[in-house]
C-alpha cells in the first residue's frame, strides 16, 4: 500500500476511460503532486448520481436537480468540463468552468485508484456542501463547494457516462 494522499480539490475532470471501461474522475489534473485519478465503475457511478440528486433534492429543496445552468450549457461540447471552485455570482462562474486540456490530462497522470465511497456534509450556516471522495487505498479529495458548483459536478459526472454502452437511457 502507498502513503493515502489528502488533497484539496481544485479542479474536477470527469472523463470515459474506454480501456478501464470506467469514469476517470481526475482531481487536480494539472497538478502532478496532487493530482488523484478516482475510477468509477458503472454500478457505482449509477449508484453515486442517484445518491447525489437526492441529497440535492433534501437540502437544496429549491434547486431543480434536473436543469442545468446558463453557463454549463453554454460551455457543453465534447470535451470534459474543469470545474474550479468559486464563491462568487454566475459571471465568475461561466469564465471559470472550461474545457480539460486534454494533452495535459494525459501528461500529468498519476495517482490512480478506485473510488469506494463519497461522504456529504450540508452547512447551513454557509450552505454549502463538502464532499469527500474516499480511494480503495484511502486517498481523498476534499472540496467544499456551493449548490451552484456541486449541481455542475453532478452535471459534468452524467455527461462522462458512455450511456449506449453502458446501457443507460440518455435521459439518466
Amino acid at each position: 500500500m502507498t502513503n493515502p494522499k489528502n488533497i484539496i480539490a481544485k479542479t474536477i475532470s470527469p472523463r470515459y476511460d474506454n480501456i478501464e471501461d470506467r469514469i476517470r474522475i481526475a482531481i487536480n489534473y494539472k497538478d502532478i503532486n496532487s493530482r488523484i485519478d478516482f475510477m468509477l465503475t458503472r454500478s457505482f457511478a449509477i449508484d453515486l448520481l442517484s445518491s447525489l440528486e437526492e441529497y440535492i433534492h433534501k437540502y437544496y429543496p429549491d434547486e431543480d436537480v434536473y436543469s442545468q445552468s446558463e453557463a454549463f450549457k453554454e460551455n457543453n461540447n465534447k470535451f470534459s468540463k474543469k470545474i474550479t471552485s468559486v464563491k462568487q455570482n454566475d459571471e465568475v462562474l461561466k469564465k471559470r468552468i472550461s474545457r480539460t486540456n486534454m494533452e495535459d490530462f494525459q501528461l500529468y497522470k498519476s495517482t490512480e485508484d478506485l473510488l469506494m465511497s463519497v461522504k456529504l456534509n450540508y452547512n447551513k450556516e454557509t450552505k454549502h456542501t463538502k464532499m469527500v471522495l474516499i480511494s480503495k487505498e484511502n486517498h481523498k479529495a476534499v472540496l467544499d463547494e456551493n449548490i451552484i458548483i456541486f449541481k455542475q459536478i453532478v452535471e459534468s459526472i452524467k455527461k462522462s457516462i458512455p450511456n449506449i454502452k453502458w446501457g443507460i437511457a440518455i435521459n439518466f
